[in-house]
């Protein structure tokens, strides 16, 4: 069974859990139950973070399982189960499940061609949108040129996933088609769209002699410190120090060494809400934002850290002002 088969089979049995008469019928037990026990909003709200973290590294719409796992609790408020066991396990069985179900398609999802021809249609759509030479109007506008960076970056994205794809094929042997085989990624199309002005691929020689005149024509200047000032002396230093650290990183362009590396990288990733911003960690590590994730929860156990708001303002030291 291919993963979208899959997913529609669970769909299904989740959605008769949920409405077992149809869709714009009441379940036929609403109201039929006062429940013995109670579950706090917050108590729920943690479990709703176990089926996110459950999901995360599984490549499906995080945004379908909450609301799910939201008519489930509807359920409950609503007195059609009996006690909290029945409701724990309805909703654990199923989810536990999918999540499995899940995880073994993806080990072998390298097998079904029907994956590859998903992720390059994903990728081909975001490239019939970029403009590669600047030649579109609304490319030309500021607005235009941050939308264009937009699509490549998930092109990129997408990218890298039909290359883990057919690197996996490769590796167990099975046979690339001739789509496969033919699949061009975003340098090679900049390049066939731009070769009649550059002449030839830019070598690696050619990409380093660029990035030193512009390191020249646009150095980066630090502000200056003024003396006596030792306060703003010692933020100035420690600014220093943590470029120095995310520029290593951004050269080395690998997985962080040590926990207290990923933490640098974290703590340099924040939104706004103070959780940890997966999309930027991937970009400054090379990675997709899924990666990034799989790296912080499973590889590094930093997943209390990174998005627990509770840890994050006892924890992590506050911004200075």
């Amino acid at each position: 069974m291919g993963r979208k088969e899959l997913i529609k089979k669970y769909q299904l049995r989740i959605t008769l859990l949920l409405h077992p008469s149809g869709m714009n019928t009441n379940h036929p037990k609403y109201n039929a139950y006062e429940p013995t026990d109670v579950i706090s909003e917050k108590e729920w709200n943690r479990q709703k973070k176990t089926y996110r973290v459950m999901f995360a590294p599984l490549s499906i719409n995080i945004e379908v399982i909450e609301g799910y796992l939201d008519e489930f609790w509807n359920l409950w408020k609503n007195g059609v189960y009996p006690n909290q066991i029945e409701f724990r396990e309805t909703v654990f069985d199923i989810f536990q499940e999918f999540a499995d179900a899940l995880q073994d398609c993806k080990a072998k999802e390298f097998t079904d061609e029907e994956v590859y021809d998903d992720l390059f249609q994903q990728f081909q759509t975001k490239v019939d949108e970029i403009t590669w030479d600047g030649s579109k109007d609304w490319e030309r506008t500021w607005d235009g040129r941050i939308y264009n960076d937009i699509l490549k970056e998930d092109a990129k994205k997408i990218e890298s996933q039909i290359n883990r794809y057919l690197r996996k094929r490769i590796k167990h042997g099975l046979e690339l088609t001739d789509n496969m085989k033919s699949f061009k990624g975003c340098e090679d199309i900049w390049f066939e769209k731009n070769k009649s002005q550059i002449g030839h691929r830019p070598t690696p020689e050619d990409i380093a002699k660029t990035k030193e005149k512009y390191n020249v024509r646009h150095p980066i200047q630090e502000p200056p410190v003024q003396k006596g000032d030792g306060e703003l002396a010692s933020a100035m230093n420690l600014i220093k120090k943590q470029k120095k650290k995310i520029q290593a990183l951004e050269i080395r362009k690998k997985k962080p060494e040590t926990r207290q590396e990923m933490i640098t990288v974290i703590n340099q990733c924040l939104k706004k809400n103070g959780k940890c911003n997966n999309e930027a960690v991937g970009r400054l590590l090379d990675i997709d934002g899924e990666t990034a994730r799989r790296w912080i929860v499973e590889d590094f156990g930093l997943s209390e850290y990174a998005y627990n708001p509770d840890f994050i303002i006892k924890h992590r030291p506050p911004k200075r002002k």
